[in-house]
């Protein structure tokens, strides 16, 4: 599973804001000895996610018949993509039942299937409920960086000898966009099954 932040910010007439992001990868990765604490860990991995979601708001009263009704505009701004990825890591246990390790290197990816979908949503006290206004997606690939690189950086923890937690994130160093400067970074948490 994981999470993309792109920094923070708040809406317009002080309504929710925000650019968050999130997803999910399968990866496979072999584990190559270097030494009796430390492996060379090469892998590959797919992923979809939603890297961009950016939440834009606006909220006013409104005065009907007497009552007053507050209507509040909520509009997402999502970025949905596919992704196939090489990690390479250095893996050092900490401890010395190997129960703890700690984990750098580098991610590169390609990402592909680059949509940014709009979606505009209306809520309204009197009734208590959304009312979904228009939804409608535009293809942006051209506008996608083509390639990824990241730093990587993490730790886990061996449960078992078959079952291992490990938390990861991933600082890219280029931008999302080839139209603006985008940084941004990925947080991953991973459920990990030993062979």
């Amino acid at each position: 599973m994981s999470s993309y932040a792109l920094g923070s910010g708040s809406g317009e007439d002080g309504g929710p804001g925000g650019t968050y992001g999130y997803g999910a990868s399968i990866e496979g990765s072999v584990s190559i000895p270097v030494t009796n604490t430390v492996a060379f860990k090469p892998g590959l991995y797919f992923t979809y996610g939603a890297p961009i979601i950016e939440l834009r708001g606006s909220a006013y009263p409104t005065n009907t018949t007497g009552s007053e009704i507050k209507v509040a505009l909520i509009e997402s701004i999502s970025v949905r993509e596919f992704a196939i990825g090489i990690p390479l890591l250095m893996q050092a246990a900490i401890t010395g039942n190997k129960k703890v390790f700690v984990e750098a290197g580098i991610d590169a990816s390609i990402p592909f299937g680059t949509t940014m979908v709009f979606d505009r949503n209306t809520y309204r006290s009197n009734t208590y409920n959304y009312d979904r206004d228009t939804t409608y997606s535009v293809d942006i690939y051209d506008m996608r960086t083509s390639f990824d690189l990241g730093i990587v950086c993490g730790f886990g923890f061996n449960i078992t000898e078959r079952l291992a937690l490990d938390i990861r994130n991933v600082t890219y160093l280029n931008s999302f966009l080839r139209i603006a400067s985008v940084r941004y970074s990925r947080y991953c948490l991973g459920v990990n099954v030993l062979f």
